[in-house]
């Protein structure tokens, strides 16, 4: 088996820790064992030695323990996801020139997000405990099409250079303590990127979740550019001001529930009236407006369009 190059064993029954004489497959390329739920303990050291490994998933199990600060010279993917592995992310990672495919999510990872280089197309750390900011860096990786940072303990701004991936479709950093202002400096080139945060299988925008992230001060004003979104949540932050500035397919005649607006601005600080605009407006489905402090619930009332089912307004004022 030393001359070994294809080592499948995914969804079986595997227990026990992985064996220290994998490491001695010495010409293994592609490492499949992921969900066998049986694995457990540290990621052998000896992984590092298959130098011509370019393929590890080892997702879905029981692993513990850090990360091997060496693990492959030429992986083009690396999934280590759902297990329980701690420590740091390697730095050693960024010395990684052929990777594509890095996820790492569901796991006890904390600190920093390292330097990366290669050719990465998916970043997955999300539910880890990163608690350092997102790095500049990122905005240097020009094939990411998929980010995915959500659900961690990262602070600070969501870095301006991310407008500079023109491939990236799909981006969430929801649910960590990040601060500021999304500008339309972060979407410099939404004209030829379309995609910047958006459904996976879609160039155009689509979905834009920026939901529990502390950006602040009013709607802006791109998102006058974006008529092919159509789910936003920008609940759980601190926008304020007035309810302008809206996506969606204004040009529609009827309502249609293939392409209507879903809008979630629920736990923010807007204090002003409801224009009547937007409750008649017919590319509009669903609108969550909860714990603001929006006015003019009678008039709400008398012009809402029936197909603007559950708009939640439970603090609104007559």
């Amino acid at each position: 088996m030393v001359n070994l190059r294809f080592l499948g064993m995914a969804d079986g029954e595997l227990t026990g820790p992985i064996p220290e004489p994998l490491g001695r497959l010495r010409f293994l390329e592609v490492s499949h064992l992921s969900s066998n739920n049986g694995l457990i303990g540290p990621i052998p050291d000896s992984i590092g030695r298959l130098r011509f490994l370019e393929v590890l998933d080892i997702s879905y199990n029981e692993l513990t323990g850090p990360i091997p600060t060496f693990i492959g010279q030429k992986l083009s993917k690396l999934d280590l996801s759902f297990n329980q592995l701690n420590g740091l992310i390697p730095q050693s990672f960024g010395k990684l020139a052929s990777l594509t495919y890095l996820d790492l999510q569901s796991n006890r990872l904390t600190v920093s997000i390292p330097l990366l280089i290669g050719k990465l197309y998916k970043l997955d750390l999300s539910v880890n405990r990163l608690n350092s900011s997102i790095p500049e860096s990122l905005g240097r990786l020009v094939s990411l099409q998929e980010i995915s940072l959500n659900s961690n303990l990262l602070s600070g701004p969501i870095p301006v250079s991310l407008g500079k991936l023109d491939r990236l479709q799909y981006l969430d950093v929801s649910n960590n303590s990040l601060e500021g202002v999304v500008s339309e400096a972060h979407f410099a080139k939404l004209s030829t990127l379309m995609g910047l945060i958006t459904s996976f299988n879609t160039r155009n925008l689509g979905t834009l979740l920026l939901s529990n992230t502390k950006i602040s001060g009013p709607l802006p004003t791109w998102l006058r550019k974006t008529p092919t979104i159509h789910l936003l949540d920008l609940s759980h932050n601190k926008l304020s001001g007035l309810l302008t500035n809206l996506p969606f397919r204004r040009n529609v005649d009827t309502f249609d529930p293939n392409v209507f607006g879903v809008l979630f601005l629920v736990n923010n600080i807007f204090n002003e009236s409801i224009p009547k605009s937007l409750c008649t407006r017919k590319d509009l489905g669903y609108l969550d407006l909860s714990k603001n402090r929006t006015t003019q619930a009678n008039e709400v009332a008398s012009t809402v369009h029936d197909h603007l089912v559950e708009g939640q307004f439970n603090q609104l004022s007559s």
